[in-house]
């Protein structure tokens, strides 16, 4: 029972997926059986659940001003499937450009750049962030 209240007790601090935890259980030293078959009550109550984690996650990094490939790839390192991952990034399917382009508004500021050197030192934040070459270039036409 002391496995299930350490698990409680990490969940209580934020979500996490069902990958996370059993990872910062294993790392307190717990065995695998006992991990598997907390994570099993867990969900079977609902206090895990990876598509609720993954959707958080994916609200909490678009605020942060982050890209889908970045988003998506946080979200694969957490343990989250790929049927998830692309569940989560649908809601904001028609908004990645409109996104890049505010990302680079507080950044950079609202002019557009003026030169190729400027040109290329917004888009390369924009990579950094996450946002596909067809999502900056299209913020650029704007």
């Amino acid at each position: 029972m002391a496995i299930f209240q350490r698990a409680l007790s990490i969940l209580a601090q934020r979500d996490h997926s069902a990958h996370e935890l059993s990872q910062k259980l294993a790392q307190k030293g717990y065995a695998w059986p006992e991990i598997e078959a907390v994570i099993l009550q867990l969900v079977a109550k609902n206090y895990l659940n990876d598509g609720r984690f993954a959707e958080l996650y994916c609200e909490y990094r678009v605020a942060k001003g982050d890209g889908r490939i970045k988003i998506a790839h946080a979200l694969q390192q957490r343990g989250i499937s790929n049927p998830l991952i692309q569940q989560s990034l649908s809601v904001y399917q028609t908004q990645w450009t409109d996104l890049a382009a505010q990302a680079c508004r507080q950044h950079f500021g609202a002019t557009l750049p003026q030169n190729p050197a400027e040109r290329q030192k917004q888009a390369r934040f924009l990579l950094n962030r996450g946002f596909a070459w067809t999502e900056i270039q299209a913020c650029f036409k704007r």
